[in-house]
């Protein structure tokens, strides 16, 4: 039977970005009925916005289990679910899942973006001494430990149901899943802008410029559920001597700002910032700055120079970056500075990068091998019309 109404479960509130990331304004312009359930009201570090979606999106704002089941009641038997959040804990998450399985729903999910295993040796201590101090915090991980455990008997007594169907990115996503009829590959969202644009990008360089990718980690949504969050003065302050220290070699600092940061042009001693075109700025640039940002997958694609920087403040949270950027240092071959000492211990790096580690982190973590120049809208549709048509 055809089915032409897909319905997007998300504890993301609706935006541009996630209309496009997500491919709902190419399914609406293809033919294909699109409603958006936004949960993100159960979730309270949400960031949110004020995004007006085009009157061609069904747009529902769930704020109980109850409306939601009336809805799953109403678009059951017609509808293909796309979920953008994973059952992970027994929480609201676990509830809407378990609605979906005794309506016995064709539920789909996209798994893109899952980083690099990291040695959690290096966050113990600090990690073990706030999980003391913070009683919730230690809770909800326990939480997510007996979900873990408990998840495959509640797909085998039938509690929770696996998914028809997953999207993944990268052999590293398609190897860790397990509970699908069919895993399709697809690419990271970010590839398809580098397909799109790789043979019509212009030029923007007026002078040689180097790009910092924001990420909005002094007031990052999930920076806020931690114990601990850093001093943006602070923050700032050093990265702004790391910029004057790059500024020394004749380069201008364009920062790329995060899609939940405000006003950053100010932050950053007005230097130039930008919230769009983010692959044309990273593609041009002659290399890129960052932190822990999944955005650093453009400097990948394009094979472009990475230097990391680090701050001893990062190292007090409980989801501590230093790690996730240690592994980025050793599988990409980059390097990695601590921004207290950046002056001393800066070198400008080559133009050249290392093509054989850039690639096979491209294939694990952020391509499929035999997608990698498609787009994934018509990997998607593809497999839609010959399923479900």
């Amino acid at each position: 039977m055809l089915r032409k109404n897909i319905i997007f479960l998300s504890h993301i509130p609706l935006s541009d970005h996630l209309c496009r990331k997500f491919w709902i304004n190419d399914l609406i312009n293809r033919g294909y009925s699109v409603s958006f359930y936004d949960i993100s009201r159960f979730f309270p570090y949400t960031h949110k916005n004020n995004y007006l979606p085009d009157n061609k999106i069904n747009l529902y704002s769930v704020a109980s289990l109850e409306y939601f089941e009336y809805l799953i009641s109403r678009s059951c038997t017609t509808s293909i679910y796309i979920n953008l959040f994973y059952p992970s804990k027994f929480d609201i998450t676990y509830g809407i899942y378990r609605i979906l399985a005794r309506y016995n729903c064709i539920i789909s999910t996209i798994i893109w973006g899952r980083l690099p295993n990291i040695n959690s040796s290096r966050l113990l201590s600090w990690s073990y001494f706030l999980y003391i101090l913070n009683p919730s915090i230690f809770f909800s991980r326990l939480n997510f430990v007996l979900f873990k455990f408990s998840y495959p008997y509640l797909l085998k007594f039938n509690i929770l149901k696996p998914f028809n169907f997953v999207f993944a990115a990268g052999s590293y996503c398609s190897a860790i899943i397990s509970n699908t009829k069919f895993v399709i590959p697809v690419n990271l969202c970010d590839n398809d802008e580098v397909v799109l644009k790789s043979s019509s990008i212009v030029s923007n360089r007026s002078k040689p410029y180097v790009v910092f990718i924001d990420s909005n980690i002094t007031n990052h949504p999930d920076m806020l559920t931690t114990e601990y969050v850093m001093n943006p003065d602070t923050y700032y302050s050093k990265m702004n001597k790391v910029f004057e220290t790059i500024e020394l070699f004749g380069f201008e600092v364009i920062v790329l700002e995060h899609p939940t940061s405000n006003h950053l042009s100010s932050k950053f001693n007005n230097r130039k910032s930008v919230r769009s075109d983010t692959c044309s700025f990273v593609y041009n640039s002659n290399f890129v700055i960052s932190h822990q940002s999944t955005a650093i997958s453009y400097a990948i694609l394009c094979f472009k120079p990475i230097v990391l920087i680090s701050t001893i403040e990062m190292s007090l949270c409980l989801d501590n970056p230093i790690p996730l950027m240690h592994s980025y240092s050793k599988l990409l071959g980059i390097p990695l500075y601590s921004a207290e000492n950046f002056n001393d211990n800066f070198i400008l790096p080559s133009s050249q990068v290392d093509e054989k580690l850039y690639s096979n982190f491209m294939y694990r973590y952020l391509v499929s091998k035999g997608s990698e120049y498609k787009l994934n809208i018509n990997i998607v549709l593809n497999f839609l019309e010959n399923h479900f048509g």
